[in-house]
């Protein structure tokens, strides 16, 4: 009787599973996908187990730490009863982390909308920061043949990545451990960060766009490629319900935020008067923006 009244529930709230003949239980389209596909199944699961339970205690955390930027002092902190930060918790429970992982696996953009929408002409040398197992890197290889490409990301990220280079391109594309929170000391034409400021809070992303002012040299571009949070105009768009729902999970999560245009311009800014903010762009049917600084020390 109990599992009967769950299942009506949820075929009327959540239009998981049907039932046409009475008593009778068959998939529906929701819960067909939640069946057969793994990423789908994945993202349920990390969304009630990890996301709901910290917008739970977002409203403690906000109090207990007003205008908190660290990432232990979050609802993920308070609801796993821990002063430790999300990255160091799933560094001790490997399953968790890499359940978590598995989340950013799915290609929502594909590649080539970033590739066709930025300038290569004049690019020897690309640095791909936190560039984790370097799909980015290799893809630009394999269509510009006159770019060399880096990929910088956490000795224990990179430890198995060379194997994935292809013999064509082993000469052209690299893995170098690098911490983003150490000085950079490689020189490039361009410094590229996915999906990556939108994990952490002001002053730390700042720190990030300062660490890379060692190695740079005029005309050095920095690309960011993300979410940008929509002006008011646009706020009936799914994109825009997509950027306003990762941010409230960066705040539940990590005290960490996406950006508006005027926020991406700040930061900078505060980073070094050096920068030169070129601003956004979204190329047709993408969900991410390219979003350019050039260096003009």
């Amino acid at each position: 009787m109990n599992i009967k009244r769950i299942v009506r529930h949820a075929i009327l709230i959540h239009r998981f599973f049907q039932e046409k003949t009475p008593g009778i239980i068959t998939h529906s389209a929701p819960s067909a996908v939640i069946a057969r596909d793994e990423l789908a199944r994945n993202t349920l699961v990390v969304e009630l187990e990890e996301f709901v339970p910290a917008g739970y205690k977002v409203a403690d955390a906000l109090e207990k730490w007003p205008n908190s930027e660290e990432m232990n002092e979050t609802g993920f902190s308070l609801i796993n009863n821990t002063d430790r930060g999300i990255y160091q918790i799933f560094a001790d429970e490997p399953a968790r982390g890499a359940r978590f992982g598995m989340l950013f696996t799915r290609v929502d953009d594909p590649p080539n909308l970033f590739f066709d929408n930025c300038n290569w002409k004049d690019v020897k040398t690309f640095v791909d920061v936190g560039g984790s197992h370097g799909s980015i890197a290799i893809g630009l290889a394999e269509r510009y043949p006159h770019v060399k490409c880096i990929v910088q990301d956490l000795p224990d990220t990179i430890s198995g990545a060379i194997s994935r280079i292809p013999a064509s391109l082993k000469d052209r594309v690299d893995f170098v451990a690098h911490d983003f929170f150490n000085p950079q000391n490689i020189t490039a034409d361009v410094y590229y960060f996915r999906n990556v400021f939108h994990n952490w809070a002001d002053k730390y992303a700042i720190k990030i766009l300062q660490n890379l002012t060692p190695a740079l040299r005029k005309g050095a571009r920095i690309i960011i490629h993300d979410r940008i949070l929509p002006a008011f105009d646009d706020l009936n768009t799914l994109d825009a319900e997509r950027a306003i729902n990762m941010d409230i999970a960066m705040l539940q999560l990590l005290n960490s935020q996406q950006r508006d245009n005027d926020e991406w311009l700040q930061l900078f800014r505060r980073a070094d008067s050096r920068y030169h903010y070129l601003g956004p762009r979204k190329p047709e049917g993408a969900s991410r923006w390219i979003i350019e600084a050039e260096w003009e020390g």
